[in-house]
This record gives C-alpha cells, sequence and structure tokens, in this order.
C-alpha cells in the first residue's frame, strides 16, 4: 500500500491519498501485436499493462520523496504485488456483484474536502497542482471502497473474539495498561513579573531562598505556605492535589515527578517565578483491571486478525487464479 501526500503549496494543505489500484491510461488504438507487447501480468481473464505500472511510479514520483534510497526494482516489484492483489479483489467484487454507487463517492470526496477545509473546487485544485486528475483521484476512490466493501464481507464479517482471548491477551501484556502515575505535591511560589527589573528578580530569588531555609530548618512546609506563597493555593498550604504529567508546566511537573513522597525540591524556575515543591504522594503506574481495559484488547485483537485474515484471503484468491507474469524487469517471466 502506497500514500500520496499531495501538498497545495498556496495554503500548506496536505491531502493523504491511498492508492491500492492503477487506472489505465486512456490509449490511442494500437495493433493486437502491440498489445501484447505492453502485456505485463495476465490475471485470469484480465492483464495489467506496462502503462499501467509506468502510470503508478510516475505518480510515486509526484510524491514527496520520503524514501529515496529504496531499490527501484524492489519498487516496482512491491508496485506490480499490489496491483495484481487489488485485481484479484476487484474481480471477486464483480462475481459477487458488489459495486459503490456515485452517491457514496460523492459523499466520500464531499468529506474528504470538509475534513481539509476545503470547498469542492478546492479540492480539484490542490489536486490538479499536485499533478493529479480529478477523473484518476476519484476512479481509486471507486476501488479503494469496492475493495473496503469486499474485505469487511469476506474477513471482517468473519472475525469472532472470545473473552477468553482477552484475558489471554491481558495477561500476556499487563504492563501495557498501566494507569498513568499521578503525583500529589504542594507547592510555594515567589512570582517574577515578565521583563523584571534585575533588583527585581534579585529580591525574588533572596526571599525563596530564605524560604528554603526555614523549611530546611524544620519549618513546616504547609505553614510557609500559607505566610509566603503568591499562589492562589496558599490559602491551602500550597496544596496542588493529584496532578498528571501534562497538566503542570513542563519545567514544573518534571522535578515534581522527580521527587519521592516526602522529598522536598530546591529552588525551580518556571515562567511564572521561582518554586519550592513538596511531594506528599504518588499512585498510578499500577496494572489496570481487565474490565478496565476489555474494549481496547477487542480492538487490537480485531485490528490484528483483520490484517491476518486479509492476507489470508489474498493468498486464496492468487491459489485459485491463473496469474502470469509475462514480462518485468525486477524478475524473469514466471507463473504463479
Amino acid at each position: 500500500m502506497s500514500t500520496h501526500s499531495f501538498i497545495n503549496k498556496k495554503g500548506g494543505m496536505i491531502i493523504s491519498l491511498i492508492f491500492l489500484s492503477t487506472i489505465a491510461p486512456l490509449l490511442a488504438p494500437v495493433s493486437s501485436a502491440e498489445v501484447a507487447d505492453m502485456v505485463l501480468v495476465r490475471v485470469n481473464d484480465e492483464i495489467i499493462l506496462r502503462s499501467e505500472l509506468d502510470a503508478r511510479l510516475e505518480e510515486l514520483s509526484k510524491a514527496e520523496k520520503s524514501a529515496p534510497n529504496v531499490d527501484p526494482k524492489k519498487l516496482e516489484k512491491d508496485i506490480l504485488d499490489v496491483m495484481i492483489e487489488t485485481r484479484l479483489i476487484l474481480l471477486q467484487a464483480k462475481e459477487n456483484n458488489i459495486y459503490v454507487s456515485e452517491k457514496e463517492i460523492e459523499d466520500i470526496l464531499n468529506d474528504i474536502a470538509k475534513s481539509n477545509n476545503l470547498s469542492r473546487e478546492a479540492l480539484e485544485t490542490a489536486l490538479k497542482n499536485s499533478g493529479v486528475s480529478f477523473d484518476y483521484y476519484k476512479e481509486n476512490i471507486r476501488e479503494q471502497r469496492i475493495m473496503a466493501k469486499v474485505i469487511s464481507r469476506e474477513v471482517n464479517s468473519k472475525i469472532q473474539i472470545s473473552d477468553q482471548e482477552v484475558s489471554d491477551y491481558y495477561e500476556g501484556h499487563k504492563g501495557e495498561f498501566k494507569s498513568e502515575e499521578e503525583v500529589k505535591a504542594r507547592h510555594i511560589l515567589i512570582t517574577l513579573p515578565k521583563n523584571a527589573s534585575k533588583e527585581k528578580e534579585k529580591r525574588a530569588k533572596n526571599k525563596i531562598q530564605d524560604i528554603l531555609i526555614k523549611i530546611k530548618g524544620g519549618e513546616d512546609f504547609a505553614r510557609m505556605a500559607e505566610l509566603y506563597s503568591d499562589d492562589a493555593s496558599a490559602s491551602v498550604g500550597g496544596d496542588l492535589g493529584f496532578f498528571k504529567r501534562g497538566e503542570m508546566i513542563k519545567a514544573f511537573e518534571d522535578v515534581a515527578f522527580s521527587l519521592n513522597p516526602g522529598e522536598i525540591s530546591g529552588i525551580v524556575t518556571t515562567k511564572f517565578g521561582y518554586h519550592i515543591i513538596k511531594v506528599e504522594g504518588k499512585k498510578g503506574l499500577l496494572p489496570k483491571e481487565l474490565a478496565e481495559v476489555s474494549d481496547q484488547i477487542k480492538n487490537i485483537l480485531y485490528r490484528e486478525k483483520s490484517i491476518q485474515g486479509r492476507k489470508v484471503f489474498i493468498e486464496s484468491l492468487k491459489k485459485n487464479a491463473v496469474i502470469e507474469i509475462k514480462d518485468h524487469k525486477a524478475d524473469p517471466p514466471k507463473k504463479m
């Protein structure tokens, strides 16, 4: 599966397109001999032309150069494999009368435009500016949707997940389902206004240092907070309660989470001023109960089974198909 990022340079908008198939380009009438020369692969009664593979390679070349060191032969082979798999799935859709209505396509296109804050006209313009025709894009969406319906019918609808599987996964991955660590702390803040003079900065620094000396000398932390802290929490002895990572300014929380219960920090500088922190408790980093993560595990197992099921389904299609690679730069002619 290849992902192309088409960029509308004017607006900086990135539209992610997943190309699962290649549309045969419009060709001028040619003789049967010329067509035979261009046939790359036969998949049952259908063919994949060299021109189709070249068109896909050209589309990839228009994308951002995310993998400049990829072996060209391997890239061709990988793309051709995807094209063969695509053709097989589309043939399966045809046999089972699975199709996508024009309304479905229009709804998908409207959703794509909306999610990127674009009008339909702007979406078409963005594609055009990226060198991709709207018809090509639309047809790829049609094929993607048809393929998704086939996979849903043949694979996903048959997935079953037992309670035992959920339990077994939980027992084997408990470490991945820990609750977030939390810290209970108090602090004392001596504020330092933005662009404060050197004199004000010195007075604030001296004040917080004097408070720290008193605390180390045995003074009660909560009492010192009530008397000297400039923070609103001063009225409750500087008590901040429990908090998780990301809830406090980083410089503050980095120190708080590094302390053990009962420990007091040195002077901590943030954009608000100078702090002294006392950690009074910690909790978290314990495995969550199975009931808390059951749905999450089911989603994980569903994705795993869907991926594996898709592979098995495609292999079965290949096994029951006549696939003949007639010409390919990366490999000699062979039958699958």
